[in-house]
């Protein structure tokens, strides 16, 4: 059971963040059923910027970088495999200068899904969104630097990063205790921007007053996903 305070605040936070602009051209690339779509709406007409909608079901690989690029998109949002698809059959030459954001999520993201994409688009600053259907929208994010992608000893996947204003990402180990660096945890997820529960089959545990907090309207959602803290208190699948 879903509010429109949790896109609201993203969308608030997104452009303050990244300084989108009117001017922007965003994609539009998720499917119809899947609760990015809300962002990748709402974020460009809230701005009033331009919103582009390609035919996904008629694109040959390598097609959809040269629509992206003759639509002068300056802000793409992908899933690694979309961003796998964009870079199929496409050869290594700056083929989307335009490009300013491409922010992945839904899937863990490697340092090669970056560093393909950035082959295409030398300008491009890459971010690493996580959320949930039950935050929703994105609650925590990373920006990838040079290192993460070029390193020897840089990460085999992207960190998910920390959270947005007004989100914490709270590591929990199997003891319910607060996970230190390196330990395998769950992540909850800590926010006034939560869904209001499930509707009709009950909340499973899954939403539950903060175990640190000091009243019931403090929640968190156990959203079930692995992850450790880094010694920067960033957290990676």
């Amino acid at each position: 059971m879903g509010t429109k305070q949790p896109l609201s605040h993203f969308i608030y936070w997104y452009k303050k963040w990244f300084n989108l602009l009117a001017d922007d051209h965003f994609s539009m690339l998720s499917g119809l059923a899947h609760d990015p779509l809300l962002r990748d709406i709402f974020a460009p007409l809230v701005l009033g910027a331009t919103l582009h909608i390609p035919d996904l079901a008629q694109m040959a690989p390598g097609e959809l970088a040269h629509w992206l690029g003759e639509a002068g998109i300056t802000v793409a949002h992908l899933t690694p495999a979309m961003s796998q698809l964009l870079t199929t059959g496409v050869a290594a030459t700056s083929q989307l200068p335009a490009l300013r954001y491409a922010v992945f999520g839904g899937e863990p993201l490697t340092p090669r899904h970056v560093s393909r994409l950035q082959e295409l688009a030398p300008h491009v600053v890459c971010v690493n969104f996580y959320g949930t259907t039950e935050t929703p929208q994105a609650m925590g994010y990373y920006v990838i630097t040079p290192s993460d992608v070029q390193s020897e000893a840089g990460p085999s996947v992207i960190p998910l990063g920390q959270g947005i204003d007004n989100v914490q990402l709270i590591l929990l180990n199997k003891n319910g205790r607060l996970a230190g660096v390196g330990e395998l945890a769950e992540i909850y997820v800590r926010t006034p921007y939560l869904s209001r529960g499930y509707l009709a089959v009950g909340e499973n545990g899954r939403f539950m007053t903060n175990p640190f907090g000091q009243t019931e309207d403090d929640r968190v959602y156990r959203t079930g996903d692995q992850a450790r803290y880094l010694p920067d208190g960033t957290v990676t699948f």
